[in-house]
């Protein structure tokens, strides 16, 4: 297989996990309405580190021997903010998404391609990838907050510019225009 069909067919690996994560994530919004209980308290874990009734807590170990430890305690309300439309979960698997495929990118099939249409590395210039590594840039090294980079990208234009450390969310347009420009950007090599 050719470098650029193989970095197309991760691409839409990844894509496709992140389209799985999210209907799941929706999938427990509406579920989980259920386990609602606005009275428990957040993170009121008592002295042995055991969170109070009205948590889903994700442990390991058994108390009886002290080696219980939670990974993870939340509400229902929790629980079902973190998976609704937007929120917490959505906008990590987006960026954990984004991230994973612009390293691909630029840590193996860049070059590859390259290679493969007779060119260097640095001579490979596609304009989709220049706009995710200044995305990946504020995720990763700026906590997820907009970059002053941000303001000039080559494929994607904000509405109105974009202020330096305001929350960087993805949602779902988003996404699939990503997807959308990374298969019209390979197709593009392919000519």
């Amino acid at each position: 297989m050719n470098p650029i069909d193989e970095f197309e067919s991760l691409a839409e690996e990844i894509f496709s996990v992140y389209l799985d994560a999210t209907e799941g994530f929706r999938r427990i919004a509406i579920t989980a309405e259920i386990l609602v209980y606005d009275k428990a308290k957040k993170g009121a874990r008592d002295d042995k580190g055991v969170s109070p009734a009205g948590h889903l807590i994700y442990a390991l170990g058994k108390k009886e021997d002290g080696s219980y430890i939670e990974l993870s305690a939340r509400t229902g309300k929790e629980i079902v903010e973190a998976n609704l439309q937007g929120g917490s979960n959505h906008r990590f698997v987006a960026s954990m998404a984004l991230v994973a495929l612009y390293q691909y990118w630029d840590d193996h099939y860049r070059a590859a391609i390259a290679s493969h249409l007779g060119k260097a590395k640095s001579d490979l210039k596609v304009p989709i990838f220049g706009d995710l590594r200044k995305f990946r840039r504020a995720i990763i090294h700026n906590k997820g907050r907009i970059i002053p980079e941000m303001n000039s990208l080559e494929l994607f234009k904000w509405e109105e510019p974009v202020i330096e450390n305001d929350p960087f969310d993805l949602d779902h347009e988003n996404m699939c225009a990503i997807w959308w420009a990374v298969k019209i950007a390979l197709n593009d090599l392919r000519e």
